[in-house]
């Protein structure tokens, strides 16, 4: 699925990247943040993410957190992937750019 704008505009992907196998105390951290909202973690996980892509750079211009579909952004109240994003964008000088909620 993609969000309004990129169906429209087809940004060209340079690549995408899970860089973590969700396991352990990545995945506490992670549930943390997603289901007790515990803001708290972002900077812990931006900056394991800015590690892992000193280590295995990617070309790009922008971040782009995955949307949310409009009931789970309804019920949880804002994107996860958005705060997270924007840690991420501070160290690497990359935008980020939120897109609109998906209907799926």
């Amino acid at each position: 699925m993609r969000c309004g704008w990129c169906h429209l505009n087809r940004p060209p992907i340079d690549g995408i990247r899970a860089p973590f196998l969700m396991r352990g105390v990545l995945r506490e951290l992670i549930y943390r943040l997603k289901y007790r909202n515990l803001g708290a973690v972002t900077p812990v996980l931006g900056q394991l993410l800015d590690d892992n892509l000193s280590s295995h750079p990617m070309p790009g211009q922008t971040i782009v957190p995955v949307p949310l579909h409009r009931e789970r952004l309804n019920s949880q109240g804002y994107n996860q992937a958005t705060p997270l994003a924007q840690e991420l964008s501070y160290p690497t000088c990359l935008v980020t750019v939120a897109c609109w909620p998906v209907a799926r």
